[in-house]
């Protein structure tokens, strides 16, 4: 893992800002259908385990894409590749927990008309859940959105960790080396060799200063 590039900022696809706007919206929705089944189940004290985890991961979602957006285009000082990429994973584990949880949770139960006249008492002992027609199918809607939105973080988990890797390929420590490497092995400039100069006897001038002092003739 390379540390020093923790602060540097990817460089994302512009689509990618509205692949976060879609996680915001679907947690939402997946929040408050999830409100709506806690307010409406049977015997209110009984309120299932996996609607807790689906209203925990809906808030945590918030947060999380909220926290990318904000460290992103707002506070660059927050930014961190390696927080980003672990709530990445996290989002994508508790959305595939959500989406599992809700489903089993369908499994046990069934259609049942409501009739005012009927005795809830009778089914208590029962291990079974008691439902109608709209609160199964807020159920399923809630499965389903939970596993579009994992799909959704599966994809952005795709795309960063791939800019990741890019980023972190191009500042690794072979790379940087290559460089001084190729300046080590550059040609070096020969010393220029030294230019004959003729050697003259004691008294004897060059030909220049020769003609320069030699007089006019006259004509």
């Amino acid at each position: 893992m390379n540390t020093k590039i923790h602060n540097q900022k990817l460089v994302l696809p512009p689509a990618f800002l509205f692949l976060r706007v879609a996680q915001i919206i679907l947690a939402l929705i997946v929040l408050g259908l999830t409100a709506y089944l806690i307010s409406n189940t049977f015997y209110g004290l009984l309120v299932p385990s996996s609607y807790g985890l689906a209203m925990f991961t809906s808030i945590a979602t918030l947060i999380i894409v909220v926290y990318n957006l904000v460290a992103e285009r707002a506070v660059p000082a927050i930014y961190n590749v390696w927080a980003i990429l672990a709530l990445e994973i996290f989002s994508v584990i508790f959305w595939l927990s959500t989406m599992g949880s809700i489903a089993a949770f369908r499994s046990g139960f069934y259609v049942y008309s409501y009739d005012y006249d009927y005795d809830y008492r009778r089914d208590l002992d029962k291990r079974e859940y008691l439902s109608t027609t709209v609160y199964l199918g807020v159920l399923i809607g809630v499965a389903v959105i939970s596993a579009k939105e994992m799909i959704l973080f599966l994809i952005s988990l795709a795309i960063f960790g791939t800019r990741l890797y890019r980023l972190q390929k191009n500042n690794s420590p072979a790379v940087q080396t290559q460089p001084q490497q190729f300046e080590q092995t550059q040609v070096q400039p020969q010393p220029s060799q030294p230019q004959y100069q003729p050697q003259y006897q004691q008294g004897q001038m060059p030909p220049q200063q020769q003609y320069q002092q030699a007089p006019a003739q006259q004509y």
